[in-house]
C-alpha cells in the first residue's frame, strides 16, 4: 500500500500518489509532481489551440518554465487579435483542448496507465476542502492539504466543475498558495498549467 503523498517514479516521470485505498488494490491514482513543461504542451498539442494571445496563436505560453495554456480554446474563445470573444468557450474537460494534450501525452509517456486526466474536485475535496466552501466557489488551504497538491511556482486547472452550486459555467483551478477557486471560463480561458493524473498498476512502480 502507498501512502498519499508519497512520491514514486514512472518511465523516469516523477509522481505523488493521491489515492490508494490498500494493499489488496492492484491500482493506484497518481498526480504528476510537476506540470507539462512549454515544449510537452506544444508537442502534444499540435494541430490545437492551446491559447491565444495578440502576437501568438496555438503556442502554450511560459509560466515560469512550464506550460501554460487554456482550458479551452477555438477560433471562437479567445483573444481574436484585437480583443477577447467568448463565443464557443465551454468548460466540458471532454471538449478541451487541455484533454487532447493530456491523452496524447498519455501515450507516449504513460502508455500502461488505465486513464490519464485531470485532478477532480471530489478528489480535492478529501485534501482539507470542505464541500461548503467548494459549493460557494472558493476554498482556502487547510492543514490538512498536502504540499503535493499546490506549489508555489504555478496554478492548475482541475478537471469538470462542482455542479451542485448551481454555476455549471464555472471552471476550477488550484492556485500556487493552495487556494482552490472556481472562476468562469470565458473570464479565465488564457490562464493555468497541466498536471496529469494517472491510474496505474502497482506492479509496474
Amino acid at each position: 500500500a502507498y501512502t498519499v503523498g508519497n512520491q514514486v517514479t514512472y518511465n523516469n516521470v516523477d509522481y505523488y500518489v493521491i489515492k490508494d485505498s490498500g494493499a489488496k488494490e492492484s491500482a493506484v491514482t497518481l498526480l504528476k509532481a510537476e506540470p507539462l513543461s512549454v515544449q510537452e504542451v506544444n508537442t502534444y498539442g499540435t494541430g490545437h489551440i492551446n491559447r491565444y494571445t495578440s502576437d501568438s496563436v496555438g503556442t502554450a505560453y511560459d509560466y515560469n518554465g512550464y506550460g501554460g495554456m487554456a482550458y479551452y480554446g477555438s477560433p471562437t474563445c479567445g483573444y481574436n487579435g484585437s480583443r477577447w470573444v467568448y463565443d464557443g468557450c465551454k468548460n466540458d474537460y471532454a471538449s478541451s483542448e487541455i484533454k487532447y494534450v493530456v491523452d496524447a501525452w498519455k501515450t507516449a509517456q504513460a502508455p500502461v496507465a488505465s486513464e490519464a486526466r485531470l485532478i477532480t474536485i471530489s478528489e480535492l475535496s478529501n485534501f482539507g476542502y470542505g464541500n461548503s466552501c467548494i459549493e460557494e466557489g472558493y476554498c482556502n488551504v487547510s492543514a490538512e492539504t498536502p504540499s503535493c497538491i499546490y506549489n508555489g511556482n504555478y496554478w492548475y486547472w482541475t478537471n469538470t466543475p462542482y455542479n451542485n452550486s448551481g454555476s455549471p459555467s464555472l471552471v476550477w483551478y488550484v492556485s500556487y498558495d493552495g487556494v482552490l477557486s472556481g472562476n468562469s471560463v470565458s473570464r479565465f480561458n488564457y490562464n493555468g498549467v497541466v498536471r496529469p493524473v494517472i491510474t496505474i498498476s502497482k506492479s509496474v512502480l
